[in-house]
């Protein structure tokens, strides 16, 4: 099996969510049932669509200027996400993620799977107007930050959407980073960005998780975990949390990985897909049961 904290949070909030999205979900199976569990699993609603809209221009258009040691212009960066966003409405609009000649990865940047298109709900145009204007001011929050954007454009060795895989508890785990950097001497800041309504969620958890998942990929560089610094920015709130690392908080996150692996190979066994054993995931006792409504479908 592979880790990650998606995978660990979505078995906490239910069970058998992750088994459909987890164990059976599959873009290249024969069995047209994993395959429309591949296909329900991208559905997107408007909110989680912001969000990767803007985590994929900030990755596509902020980090190329960071690495000239510049940052384009904002009025630029807002233009150019809208123009990323009317494309991925498009595709989506057409159900061209249901073609099975057409891979996400050949996709590219214009892949989106809306929840309304899947289901024919007509989207308004004021929802999309609200959704341009909530980028602009995600934009304009972040650059009003004068001193974090200084701070950004003093880095260097620049890696956007950074993929890290390490064993652990003889386990592969597996952590994106969305922007990480070198400054001052032997230290590295990583950035999540965040584009959340919630004022109460915590992040701590998934943070530590990258802090440890960065130690784990740059040994030679021999950092402490003193030595790193997370930023949470959540751009759509303009508000930037700062977490610091410790031993200690390398041992929690390091525990809870451990433990986590072993909840859920206690239930998924060896992790390959059998139907039959649906009937030994438990629902979710919250609103995520809406998922399973969802990838009911499937079965």
């Amino acid at each position: 099996m592979k880790w990650s904290i998606s995978t660990h949070n979505c078995f906490r909030r239910c069970q058998k969510q992750y088994f459909f999205s987890q164990t059976m979900a599959s873009h290249n199976a024969k069995d047209t049932l994993r395959r429309e569990a591949f296909i329900l699993k991208q559905l997107s609603s408007l909110d989680e669509w912001r969000g990767s809209l803007i985590h994929k221009a900030l990755e596509e258009y902020l980090a190329p200027s960071l690495q000239q040691h510049q940052i384009i212009p904002v009025k630029e960066l807002t233009e150019q996400t809208i123009s990323l966003a009317k494309k991925q409405f498009e595709f989506s609009k057409q159900k061209k993620y249901r073609d099975a000649n057409i891979s996400k990865k050949a996709a590219g940047d214009s892949f989106l799977a809306l929840r309304c298109h899947e289901y024919d709900i007509i989207i308004p145009q004021t929802f999309i107007d609200d959704l341009y204007q909530e980028i602009k001011q995600c934009y304009e929050y972040l650059y009003s930050q004068e001193r974090f954007i200084q701070f950004l454009q003093r880095g260097d060795d620049y890696f956007t959407e950074c993929l890290i895989q390490f064993k652990i508890h003889n386990c592969l785990v597996s952590a994106k980073l969305d922007l990480v950097m070198n400054y001052g001497k032997n230290k590295l800041c990583i950035i999540d960005w965040k584009i959340s309504r919630s004022k109460t969620s915590d992040y701590s958890k998934q943070l530590n998780l990258y802090a440890l998942a960065a130690l784990n990929k740059w040994k030679w560089k021999k950092y402490n975990p003193e030595d790193l610094l997370l930023v949470e920015a959540n751009i759509f709130q303009g508000k930037l949390t700062k977490h610091y690392v410790n031993e200690d908080s390398i041992n929690t996150i390091d525990n809870l990985i451990y433990q986590s692996i072993s909840q859920i190979k206690s239930l998924s066994g060896d992790s390959k897909y059998h139907l039959d054993s649906l009937e030994d995931y438990d629902y979710a006792n919250s609103p995520y049961l809406v998922n399973i409504v969802i990838f009911s479908k499937c079965v």
